[in-house]
């Protein structure tokens, strides 16, 4: 069993080699093999995307986005991946106008695509006590194209995190996995809210029930 340790106290960047010592604080990271069997399939261990690091990023988060209250009608604009968990709470807020907006803008500037270095990107995903508006609050411009810092949950008067997101912007054909990680997962436990993460293959929906 993994022990969770906060890293507060901890740099943001991290060299890789170190940071690959600290499993047990979400720096999860796995060789890949390059060796290939007959069908020209890679063989042996797939890497896994996002290397979640506790840090706490000493700056002031900005909340963007503003809506009006929710229509019961989706936008249907996020499509959820083949081998994703089936959660309608979690579709519904990927589908808000406010926050899918904010997912394209996020895999637009993870460079999924390339060419050049990828990079991944997320934030917390908040709901208004009164009036049930979402907004988001931008991760530390911090990701590489495999690891990312989400920093402290946010905390503003009148507001609940309801969830958090993260792209990722590897592709199978570069060895990476598109669904969440060990990390991603004991992450989303350790806050207490569920995980969004966009792909090559859509969306994948994770971890405990939305407050």
């Amino acid at each position: 069993m993994i022990e969770i340790t906060p890293r507060f106290d901890q740099p943001l960047d991290l060299p890789r080699g170190k940071g690959d010592q600290g499993a047990s604080e979400f720096n999860l990271a796995l060789e890949e093999s390059d060796t290939r069997g007959p069908d020209g399939q890679r063989e042996g261990t797939v890497r896994l995307q996002s290397q979640f690091v506790y840090a706490d990023a000493n700056g002031t988060s900005s909340t963007t986005g503003t809506t009006t209250g929710t229509t019961g009608t989706l936008a249907q604009g996020q499509v959820t991946a083949p081998k994703s968990e089936k959660r309608p709470d979690l579709e519904k807020i990927a589908n808000d106008p406010v926050v899918s907006a904010e997912i394209d803008k996020a895999w637009t500037a993870s460079n999924p695509n390339g060419p050049g270095a990828k990079k991944e990107k997320g934030f917390w995903i908040s709901k208004d006590d009164k009036t049930g508006a979402l907004s988001v609050t931008p991760f530390p411009d911090n990701g590489t194209n495999d690891s990312l810092t989400p920093g402290s949950p946010p905390s503003e008067k009148g507001k609940t995190v309801v969830g958090f997101f993260h792209t990722h912007p590897n592709t199978d054909g570069e060895g990476y996995k598109q669904e969440p990680s060990k990390a991603d997962e004991d992450f989303a436990k350790s806050v207490g809210v569920p995980g969004l993460i966009r792909s090559h293959d859509g969306m994948y929906y994770y971890g405990p029930k939305s407050p």
